[in-house]
């Protein structure tokens, strides 16, 4: 049985992503990656199933494709802000144009989608960080 301080460190201190994109590919790379830096990671194809999941559960960060089904990423992005001012948010994007459109603020960060994962990995930590 574990006792009370394992029960603890595994609801509490493990952070939870959310991560939402229409690419079925993706979302299991970066849930295998980010499972793989000790995170726990929800995947939602579309901004209805986010929306959703987040009746039922907090994220310590949220991730968002620029181009998702059902709503653009950045007016997913304003609904959550709206939800919780202080959620930190990364917009993901192919679209480096992104980077200069005010509409994406919101998200205070974006970060370009490649093949490596580091960038997003580093933005993730660096969000974490801030909101410690």
């Amino acid at each position: 049985m574990e006792s009370y301080s394992q029960l603890e460190e595994a609801v509490f201190v493990t952070p939870k992503m959310l991560v939402v994109d229409d690419d079925e590919n993706l979302r299991e790379l970066y849930r295998l990656e980010l499972e793989a830096e000790g995170y726990n990671v929800d995947p939602a194809a579309d901004a209805y199933a986010a929306i959703e999941m987040l009746q039922h559960t907090c994220y310590d960060v949220i991730i968002v494709d620029a181009r998702i089904p059902g709503m653009l990423g950045i007016d997913l992005l304003q609904k959550l802000i709206a939800l919780n001012r202080h959620q930190p948010l990364i917009l993901n994007t192919s679209y480096r144009y992104y980077r200069q459109n005010f509409l994406a603020w919101p998200a205070s960060t974006c970060v370009v989608k490649s093949y490596s994962t580091n960038e997003l990995k580093q933005a993730i930590k660096s969000k974490l960080e801030a909101k410690a």
